[in-house]
């Protein structure tokens, strides 16, 4: 089970866009140990050249961000947190944030 999942709403902690908020669009485990895509988030500019009678542009792409670098903001208390797990009485392993010890 990953900690963090697609629609989860994060908080950047480290890079050019410290401080920025944004969805997670996609979980990436495979590359460097863990990545995430996040909707306007580590955005980049990619030239294309012109081919076959389209011109030539420049497109913005995002760019996966590490799991280090990316806080959870907890729906409950609205601060970024780290996440623990907790089984419940059914047998069902929860996601708890660390601060106000509530379910995500």
């Amino acid at each position: 089970m990953s900690k963090v999942k697609s629609g989860d709403n994060i908080k950047i902690t480290a890079g050019r866009d410290k401080g920025k908020t944004g969805k997670v669009e996609r979980v990436l485990p495979q590359i460097r140990g863990g990545s995430v895509l996040v909707t306007g988030i580590n955005l980049y500019k990619k030239h294309l050249k012109a081919r076959g009678g389209r011109a030539g542009e420049m497109i913005e792409k995002a760019h996966p961000l590490p799991m280090g670098n990316i806080a959870i903001i907890c729906p409950k208390c609205n601060k970024p947190t780290r996440i623990g797990y907790e089984v419940d009485r059914q047998g069902k392993k929860l996601r708890i944030c660390r601060k106000c010890k509530e379910a995500i």
